[in-house]
């Protein structure tokens, strides 16, 4: 039994790796994938899969916690950017973080390409639910834990 493959298709530029992975477990390309809350989700709501693990609520090895996060990255350059953006945000969305997720998966700019329509009407239910795992930290502990899992995969050295 192989431990670790690649996905089918879910190498490159603007591919969705979680969605990607459930429509490979719904073609029977592939017995089972770890992924983000999206690929997830779809998985389970199109009925080709359960979710066994999701160490963000404590399943499994405490050391797996530190094998993903949420994440975005940018160029030092942006830092001002966001400082600003954060500034200007308008308070509903600290307030209700969903509120403004609905409104920009429901926008004509938004690509479908980007985000399917299907997956688009998941967004907000999916932050409302997971918000209290997200932390906008990225601690000591995650990146030795990150680097660990790396090198136990082989793709650091």
């Amino acid at each position: 039994m192989e431990s670790h493959r690649p996905v089918p298709g879910a190498q490159g530029a603007g591919v969705n790796f979680g969605v990607t992975a459930a429509q490979a477990l719904a073609e029977r390309k592939i017995d089972g994938f770890w992924a983000n809350g999206m690929g997830a989700e779809v998985a389970v709501r199109r009925g080709v899969g359960s979710i066994v693990l999701d160490v963000r609520r404590g399943d499994g090895p405490k050391t797996c916690f530190n094998y993903t996060m949420a994440s975005l990255a940018g160029h030092r350059s942006a830092d001002r950017s966001l400082a600003r953006d954060r500034r200007r945000r308008d308070p509903r969305h600290r307030q209700d973080p969903c509120s403004l997720e609905t409104a920009i998966s429901h926008s004509p700019r938004r690509s479908p390409q980007t985000v399917p329509p299907s997956e688009a009407e998941l967004i907000a239910e999916l932050i409302r639910r997971d918000l209290p795992y997200y932390d906008t930290t990225i601690s000591k502990t995650f990146v030795t834990g990150m680097n660990a899992f790396a090198r136990d995969l082989g793709i650091l050295q």
